[in-house]
């Protein structure tokens, strides 16, 4: 299938097919970014579903939040878009579904006032990292702090 065969949703909890999605976050290792411990979704996500065929075949949720303070800094008086979780179905990968997500972010940060848009990624997710960098994201190198222990990964920035 071509990527214009892929239709863009933003989607919440409430949505009849919402199980679908929770089945892909799981298999992405991406769920507890946004249903921590199984609970409802962050009230504040923004979670935009690709479907192809009607088959959930990728997802990027993000969150509008103040630079600086959750990270312990004062604040700038910008937002930005951090994502929480992005990821593409492994068979539907490389086919410009994960580039269609992101555009969609940086169009709805644009919409909703974000100085930048901004996510964190594990080191081994080489499509990702790739795919940041052809968009024109800086990065830098950072170990993230995890309760099961810290990991190398990469902090990706796009002035909006």
């Amino acid at each position: 299938m071509r990527v214009s065969d892929i239709r863009i949703e933003q989607w919440d909890d409430s949505n009849e097919r919402w199980a679908q999605l929770v089945e892909l976050l799981e298999r992405e290792d991406q769920l507890r970014w946004i249903l921590p411990e199984d609970g409802p979704l962050r009230a504040d996500a923004h979670v935009f579903v690709a479907l192809e065929a009607d088959a959930v075949v990728g997802f990027l949720a993000f969150i509008v939040q103040e630079i600086g303070p959750p990270d312990g800094c004062p604040p700038l008086g910008l937002t930005e878009a951090k994502v929480l979780a992005f990821g593409v179905r492994e068979d539907r990968r490389r086919s410009g579904i994960g580039r269609a997500l992101q555009l969609r972010l940086l169009e709805r940060a644009t919409e909703l006032g974000c100085y930048q848009a901004r996510s964190v990624t594990g080191v081994d997710r080489v499509a990702n990292l790739r795919l940041k960098v052809a968009l024109g994201f800086a990065v830098s190198p950072t170990i993230r702090r995890l309760s099961d222990g810290d990991r190398p990964a990469f902090i990706f920035v796009k002035r909006l």
